[in-house]
């Protein structure tokens, strides 16, 4: 999906008070989250970006299976 990168749920503190159909921001509570170009982790998602322990994200669309888009953070890359 082109505009936005995948970040694994379990990773992120969710801000309360949204819908699902909006986008919020959350922010990380692990040490270290990678960044994929798309849902998943399989050898087709490449890491495009790492995030530290309270980087702050745009969660832009939330997937049944855990994955949230993203908007792409500085330094990110695909092609």
């Amino acid at each position: 999906m082109r505009g936005f990168r995948w970040l694994g749920a379990g990773l992120l503190l969710l801000a309360g008070g949204m819908s699902r159909a909006d986008s919020y921001q959350a922010t990380v509570i692990s040490p270290e989250a990678e960044v994929r170009c798309g849902p998943g982790d399989g050898p087709r998602m490449y890491v495009t970006n790492r995030l530290r322990k309270g980087d702050v994200v745009e969660v832009v669309k939330e997937l049944p299976d855990g994955w949230l888009a993203i908007k792409p953070p500085p330094g990110s890359f695909s092609w």
